[in-house]
């Protein structure tokens, strides 16, 4: 899922858990995982910066990044995304 942001906008945590991954990808960009409890993780991709590093902890609303247009993106947003277990969940289906 792309969700519209402002350059440098705050990104936060979806919900706690570990930070597995905080790096660089060709297609993410500047992105971060973020590992959860019973095989959930989430990814946030095409940040202008990284606030975590791999192996924090982070609570629900934790600042971990700001919104950008790093790696393949046509401009400034913020690329999500729901895992379990290796399978791609539609993030849309577990927004309030």
């Amino acid at each position: 899922m792309d969700i519209a942001c402002a350059l440098n906008q705050p990104v936060t945590a979806s919900k706690g858990g570990r930070v597995i991954l905080s790096g660089v990808n060709p297609d993410y960009g500047n992105l971060i995982v973020i590992q959860h409890a019973g095989g959930w993780s989430t990814l946030y991709g095409h940040l202008n910066k990284r606030l975590v590093n791999a192996g924090k902890r982070v609570s629900p609303g934790a600042l971990i990044g700001l919104c950008g247009a790093t790696g393949r993106a046509n401009g400034v947003h913020l690329h999500f995304e729901i895992r379990h277990l290796g399978s791609f969940y539609n993030p849309i289906n577990f927004l309030p």
